[in-house]
């Protein structure tokens, strides 16, 4: 995963996303974000910076709250074309 600079700190890209599925898996176990950061062992707040996207904390807190959740990080290369293949990509014809 690439890391962007967001105000004060990193974040991970796709974070909105991660975030909408913990909230997602958090209400499908009928937990309150207070429930959930009990069993992650976390502050409310983090959850909720999690939950919006926002967060830019440790790599071990959002583990902790995906795994509390059944959820797992996983990492994918990504694709980045060559110069050779942009023309293909922007090609107008």
């Amino acid at each position: 995963m690439y890391l962007y600079k967001y105000i004060g700190g990193l974040m991970l890209q796709g974070m909105p996303e991660i975030g909408k599925q913990c909230a997602e898996q958090r209400k499908a176990k009928g937990w309150t974000q207070a429930d959930a950061a009990i069993r992650a062992n976390l502050a409310r707040p983090v959850i909720s910076m999690i939950e919006r996207g926002r967060f830019t904390g440790s790599l071990k807190s959002l583990v902790a709250y995906l795994s509390v959740l059944g959820l797992e990080l996983s990492v994918n290369k990504t694709h980045i074309p060559q110069f050779g293949q942009l023309e293909d990509i922007f090609n107008d014809d």
